[in-house]
């Protein structure tokens, strides 16, 4: 139950809950959302050193609009306190949404709209993730207010509690029985 199996989690539920929804792509053609842990990855064919080296002429809109439309599951800080229960520690969640739309009416906010919806609407009814992560109230959406235009953003921002060590009986012995 740390960090890491949530994020693992997280991922897994959200390919569950995007499977067969289909969104433009850059090129207009449907293709299913993916699914990012953390960071989303590289273009193949580029490393990181010939990025750097390159001043990151080499990686440009076209690489990056490659990746739409996507979520991100991005782990954020951790807190342990005492107002937290004695057993649990809380797991901020970022999901990052985005989808590529170059119309000149700028409705791509309503494909991420859409994409938060789905989401939401998962996560609450099944509030226990994989079976030991809860979510924690209060959930928040919101749109990327900056014009991004031809792709769009918005984020929910979840917080998940995950077990943490109790003083006295360290992680280990206190799952041992």
């Amino acid at each position: 139950m740390n960090r890491i199996t949530l994020l693992d989690d997280l991922v897994s539920r959200m390919k569950k809950v995007f499977t067969g929804y289909m969104l433009p792509n850059k090129s207009g053609v449907l293709q299913e959302v993916r699914v990012f842990g953390q960071y989303v990855p590289q273009p193949q064919g580029l490393t990181f050193g010939e990025k750097a080296n390159a001043g990151l002429k080499n990686y440009g809109a076209a690489d990056y609009e490659e990746n739409f439309p996507c979520v991100v599951v991005r782990l954020g800080e951790m807190t342990d306190s005492e107002e937290r229960s004695l057993t649990q520690s809380g797991v901020n969640v970022t999901l990052l949404f985005g989808v590529y739309d170059d119309g000149v009416e700028c409705q791509g906010y309503r494909d991420v709209l859409n994409m938060q919806e789905s989401v939401r609407v998962d996560l609450l009814e099944h509030r226990v993730l994989a079976g030991k992560h809860l979510l924690m109230m209060p959930v928040k959406s919101r749109l990327l207010e900056a014009e991004t235009w031809p792709v769009y953003f918005g984020e929910l921002d979840l917080v998940y509690q995950v077990g943490r060590p109790m003083q006295g009986y360290g992680w280990v012995e206190r799952h041992a029985r």
